[in-house]
């Protein structure tokens, strides 16, 4: 070879791979090359995470080989999509099925990270033995216990169940009462400690809440309603303000009572607030946080007390003219229509008391509402006539005001970081944004997004692990909604029932889990029974269960 050639088979190649090597550049990092306009242009992306983990995914209807995704902290990306319209779609065998039409823009990575997949071959079914059960709840003690409300004839029974090995303990019975648990919207709530149940009840249409110690069985059963009478009868003390100021900007974040504008007469008998011909009946009453023996009560004379069944004399009447209440912390807020205000108080610490924000709610001062509290910025509130009002800070005391957000709303849940509120009516679902959302799909605070809607009704509403996805019941379906509403809102059914149940509490599903507990019948079988069926796997480091 002369020298001449090598020059040319020198100069050959460089000019090759300064052509080459830029455009090999250019694919590696996600560029494509439009033939009509000769440039090089920036492709998209699709980032994909769902659960189960192992899923086919398919675009515009072609299966995506496993060559073309890369696999990241256990989700798929597809790299190299030209823009424009796409349908993604994921598919596994012997599960329900996710599609959804996206947009693929220039050099940006469009995500979905909250696919869920339901099972619809071979579910882990189980059928427990207990029968005449009404209602049950999760157990906090555990994650395989319940708690089973069971009626036969006149006799109420309460018990434990360990649905691993089937166990089931009475903790509790009675044919003194009319009913358990007879406000659907209530649970048998345990003492923080876990040794004690404060169940509602009800006789001769009077409430009243019965204290079981399942730690001590030597311990009796105590009747809230009985020590309420006694502590109407002690010299209690208030923490009430003789005149309490009405402007937010009046109060700081803590303040000290001043002897002196405590009310000094005690609560007796006597008094006017509480006749002795009437002891108040209750309206509403929750264990106090980090205790198991104290007591918020709410009467229907609208006094709210901090009862300590322990020692009586240690109660105390926090206030007087409130609607409703709720508990988050260590803070106890309440509702004063009077006043129309919500305070913030701290009942283990006497000189904390501020107020949270002013409301004006259309309803009779009179009226019970029922309280959500997150913390001081989050606080939802429900009227006597199911109207929905939201307050929503990002600081304390910055004059945001309660402000209504729907009519004919029956319940609402706060997701567990406290960024979105579900909330339902009998027949439709939205979600409330209390904050901002950087994810895709990106959100704003104050949006509201609508789920979907079912004119025969729904039940059972709770959120999903992810708090991206919804489970309610409808007729004898069970099924399940996401929020995100890109395209379609995929809505899919997750199981079907024997049986169609008016009541609540009759379908729970433990998000540390992934179980759903429901009672229904069977084939063999018409008695109800507890049942649960395994909805979601979870997948720990590395992929193993």
């Amino acid at each position: 070879m002369t020298r001449n050639q090598r020059r040319i088979y020198t100069l050959f190649f460089f000019f090759l791979f300064a052509i080459t090597a830029p455009t090999l550049i250019f694919l590696a990092k996600g560029y494509s090359f439009d033939t009509i306009s000769g440039v090089f242009v920036h492709n998209g992306a699709i980032t994909i995470k769902s659960i189960p983990k192992k899923v086919d995914l398919y675009l515009d209807g072609k299966k995506i080989s496993n060559k073309m995704l890369n696999i990241i902290n256990n989700y798929y990306v597809i790299n190299g999509i030209r823009f424009g319209k796409y349908t993604i779609e994921c598919r596994k065998d012997g599960y329900t099925s996710w599609k959804k039409k996206v947009d693929i823009h220039s050099g940006v990575s469009t995500e979905f990270w909250n696919i869920l997949l339901f099972p619809t071959e071979n579910k882990t079914l189980k059928v427990y033995d207990p029968q005449n059960i009404k209602q049950f709840y999760l157990s906090p003690r555990q994650e395989d216990e319940l708690v089973l409300y069971k009626k036969e004839k006149t006799t109420k029974t309460i018990s434990t169940f360990t649905a691993k090995d089937g166990q089931e303990n009475i903790i509790y019975s009675t044919d003194d009462y009319d009913d358990l648990v007879p406000n659907s919207d209530e649970n048998i709530e345990w003492s923080s400690n876990y040794k004690k149940l404060l169940i509602p009840a009800e006789k001769n249409n009077q409430k009243d809440y019965i204290i079981v110690d399942i730690g001590n069985n030597a311990e009796p059963n105590l009747s809230l309603l009985n020590i309420l009478s006694k502590v109407i009868l002690l010299p209690l003390k208030t923490a009430e303000y003789t005149t309490p100021p009405t402007s937010l900007n009046e109060h700081v974040s803590e303040q000290k009572v001043n002897p002196a504008t405590v009310k000094k007469p005690s609560l007796s008998l006597s008094d006017t607030s509480i006749p002795s011909a009437n002891i108040p009946e209750i309206h509403q009453a929750r264990w106090m946080f980090d205790s198991n023996h104290q007591i918020l009560l709410l009467t229907k004379k609208h006094e709210l007390f901090f009862i300590n069944t322990k020692d009586t004399t240690k109660s105390i009447l926090l206030a007087q003219n409130v609607n409703g209440f709720d508990l988050a912390g260590d803070h106890v807020y309440y509702s004063k229509l009077t006043e129309n205000l919500i305070w913030d108080i701290k009942p283990n610490k006497p000189s904390y008391k501020q107020p949270v924000s002013i409301i004006n709610l259309e309803v009779d001062v009179d009226s019970f509402v029922k309280l959500f509290a997150y913390d001081e910025l989050r606080i939802a509130l429900i009227t006597s006539n199911n109207k929905l009002y939201l307050l929503n800070n990002s600081k304390p005391n910055n004059k945001i005001l309660f402000s209504a957000i729907e009519d004919d709303v029956v319940n609402i849940q706060f997701s567990d970081d406290g960024k979105k509120m579900l909330y339902w009516t009998k027949n439709s679902f939205w979600v409330y944004m209390l904050r901002e959302w950087d994810a895709q799909p990106r959100r704003e605070k104050g949006e509201k997004i609508f789920i979907t809607r079912f004119s025969s009704g729904v039940k059972n509403v709770q959120w999903m692990e992810t708090f991206e996805n919804i489970l309610f019941t409808n007729n004898s379906l069970v099924k399940s909604a996401e929020l995100d509403n890109r395209d379609q809102i995929n809505l899919v059914d997750v199981l079907k029932l024997n049986t169609s149940f008016p009541e609540k509490n009759t379908h729970i599903y433990n998000k540390d889990t992934g179980i759903l507990y429901f009672l229904d019948t069977t084939k063999e079988d018409p008695t109800l029974k507890v049942q649960s069926v395994e909805l979601v796997k979870y997948m720990g480091f590395f992929g193993f269960n």
